[in-house]
């Protein structure tokens, strides 16, 4: 189905990234992983090449997804070896817990710039190379909690639900050019991210789904493979969420 697509995945090393790159280099795409740890990018990408086909390439760029002029150079690259790009899927994430009682205004920033502005660059950096091939997809990840919160994570909740706001103007800006964007705002799901939380705070947190299981990675990308797959073809602007009671 993605054979030969040309794909970039930021936060590409671990988690729902990792899942994501293993479903697609399945299918036949060409993969650019972006992530900060060069170490775990070596890693995935080793494990991804032993299932690769011979004509399969992946591309991995070590760099901070808020260190624009390196994410800018990756771009460029993908496009420069490639010859164009088809789907971006904004994936990094961090996260710091704590009320507005506990967080700090450093924390929240860099929340901020992480888990949105650097969103919106990544969206600035692939738009002008879709426009010139007249087609592409952007999807990007939010979460529930910009939805239905935990009341512990302000600053990562207000991150999401700009990027739903970001997610549905662009889509309609980037529609005369044959562009789509669309996110999925995951559940709770078993990420190197939550490794911090204790048993409690897990168990409280998937008690929040109707079906009280936390998601596995594998199963957050089935639906990122939804939107970048021709069985969306009629959908832009959407930001499709988990379901909480």
């Amino acid at each position: 189905m993605f054979k030969d697509s040309i794909i970039v995945i930021t936060g590409g090393s671990s988690g729902l990234g990792k899942a994501l790159a293993q479903r697609l280099v399945e299918r036949g795409a060409y993969l650019a992983l972006i992530a900060r740890d060069k170490n775990k990018l070596v890693r995935v990408k080793d494990e991804l090449s032993a299932i690769c086909i011979a004509s399969q390439r992946i591309e991995i760029f070590p760099c901070d997804v808020t260190d624009y002029d390196a994410y800018a150079a990756a771009v460029n690259s993908v496009v420069k070896e490639w010859g164009r790009l088809d789907i971006l899927v904004n994936n990094a994430a961090i996260i710091f817990y704590g009320t507005i009682l506990e967080d700090t205004l450093e924390n929240w920033r860099l929340q901020i710039k992480t888990n949105l502005e650097a969103y919106y660059m990544g969206c600035k950096l692939v738009a002008p190379q879709m426009v010139r091939q007249n087609e592409g997809r952007i999807i990007s990840i939010s979460s529930v909690e910009s939805y239905a919160t935990a009341g512990t994570n302000g600053a990562y909740d207000a991150a999401k639900g700009g990027i739903n706001a970001l997610t549905k103007s662009m889509a309609v800006e980037l529609a005369p050019y044959n562009i789509q964007v669309n996110a999925v705002a995951a559940g709770f799901v078993a990420t190197e991210m939550v490794e911090k939380l204790d048993p409690s705070q897990m168990s409280e947190l998937a008690g929040m789904h109707p079906i009280k299981l936390v998601a596995q990675p594998e199963e957050i990308a089935e639906l990122v493979l939804f939107f970048a797959s021709p069985a969306s073809d009629y959908i832009t602007g959407q930001v499709l969420p988990g379901v909480y009671d």
